[in-house]
């Protein structure tokens, strides 16, 4: 009977530890994804604002570029809050 308890804990154990890797690399693969659209999101900005550069100034190309940004975070937040609340 002890025995078999151990060679059910031994199968808990190996299973628990396929889920834990999958779980990390699962972690591993959102944190790349994450830093490569961050990554993209601020080139985007830096070529609207380089564009905007050209037309308005870099005075008012920061400023419509930093209201464009604060205007899609702030979206973005009321989402989440509206999801959040609703779930």
């Amino acid at each position: 009977m002890i025995i078999a308890l151990l060679d059910l804990l031994e199968a808990e154990g190996r299973a628990l530890r396929r889920s834990m890797v999958g779980t990390a690399l699962l972690l591993a693969g959102v944190g790349v994804v994450f830093v490569l659209l961050l990554i993209g999101a601020v080139m985007l900005l830096w070529a609207a604002y380089q564009a905007l550069d050209a037309w308005v100034g870099p005075i008012c190309a920061s400023l419509i570029g930093a209201g464009a940004a604060f205007l899609t975070a702030g979206v973005l937040a009321w989402l989440i809050v509206r999801k959040s609340r609703s779930a």
